[in-house]
């Protein structure tokens, strides 16, 4: 019973693959003689459907026998070769099998063996039990094609969780170093605001290390987290700096992979002009669509290659290909007094959080 439950067929599926072969020889066979199935003599037609009832259940497990030796050579894999090396091995098993088991049945009924007898013999089972083999074979086929692809995209998959870990990791350094330059500097001058740049430090730090996991966190935390992140910023200048910003409500329901914006936040205070000033804005559009949009007035003589082909910006643009792919637009203007950024996603629709 258990080689019918790995095959999928029932235990009377082989003795009608018999009865169904001797059909196909007996219309054969009655149309070349003319003598009809239902005048011959019931005891040989008898002995004959019950020969091949007993016939399909042999071949059935030398075809299960054959399968095993052919899965214990290609068990993860198969190619071209190895499809014409196993056709070639049942076929020379079939013809065993019919030739030792039909080629004695005709030979011992009606009028003995004839020539169309042997060449029906060795064609029609032959052909009918290639096709059942073929059948079983592909649904093995088919399930080591299915399983190499999942590997392959299971590989491909860790590949890019691995690239946009190590792109997160390029992230933490960076913004390490520039905290602690900064908490240096103000140690010299004022113990208390040092106090106070440690703290949002420490808030931000245990959010990379503890808060953020692998796959995407709320808006609501991200966008607090940038502005402990813009605080931060603003204490590095000696003069104040104008922080204009607009965060829409309705992105708290939605969530986003993290520290997307804060490179761009980075860029923005990195060459930010004598204005001192930063506008930035967050909506959500219709189709759970995010835009972000942020400009300042920049430093005079700074190139393009500069504030367009840094690590951050570079590092986020890949970032954005891994997370949000064919579903993301980033769009960098440097004008001649200001350099402005607008990031629009896509956001996903099973990552909303629903009311009720």
């Amino acid at each position: 019973m258990r080689i019918f439950k790995e095959h999928q067929t029932s235990p009377i599926f082989p003795g009608l693959f018999g009865l169904g072969v001797y059909s196909l020889i007996r219309m054969l066979n009655d149309s070349i003689s003319g003598c009809p199935f239902w005048k011959r003599d019931w005891e040989t037609n008898t002995i004959e459907i019950v020969s091949t009832i007993f016939i399909g259940y042999i071949v059935y497990f030398i075809l299960d026998w054959r399968i095993r030796v052919f899965n214990q050579r290609t068990p993860h894999n198969f190619s071209q070769q190895d499809i014409w090396r196993e056709l070639r091995d049942v076929y020379f098993w079939m013809f065993l099998a019919y030739n030792g088991t039909l080629v004695p049945l005709t030979m011992s009924t009606d009028d003995g063996m004839q020539g169309y007898d042997l060449i029906m013999i060795n064609t029609v089972p032959m052909l009918c039990t290639i096709l059942y083999f073929l059948y079983l074979r592909s649904r093995h086929y088919l399930t080591l094609f299915m399983q190499q692809k999942l590997e392959t995209e299971r590989w491909h998959q860790a590949q890019l969780d691995t690239e946009l870990k190590f792109l997160r990791a390029q992230f933490h350094p960076h913004f390490i170093f520039n905290a602690l330059n900064l908490v240096y500097f103000q140690m010299t001058e004022d113990v208390d605001k040092a106090q106070k740049t440690l703290e949002l430090f420490s808030d931000i730090l245990r959010y990379q290390l503890y808060e953020i996991k692998d796959g995407p966190i709320w808006f609501g935390d991200e966008i607090h987290t940038l502005k402990n992140y813009i605080r931060l910023q603003k204490q590095r200048f000696s003069r104040p700096v104008e922080v204009e910003e607009s965060w829409d409500e309705a992105l708290e329901a939605y969530r986003i992979h993290p520290f997307l914006l804060m490179p761009l936040v980075e860029n923005a205070f990195k060459y930010l002009g004598r204005g001192r000033s930063i506008r930035m804005q967050a909506v959500l559009l219709p189709e759970h669509t995010f835009l972000f949009t942020i400009e300042n007035d920049k430093i005079a003589r700074v190139s393009e290659e500069e504030t367009v082909g840094g690590i951050g910006l570079t590092n986020l643009r890949r970032r954005l290909e891994l997370t949000y792919p064919d579903s993301f637009h980033l769009d960098v203007q440097d004008q001649e007094e200001k350099f402005m950024v607008s990031l629009q996603l896509r956001l996903h629709e099973n990552l909303v959080y629903h009311h009720g």
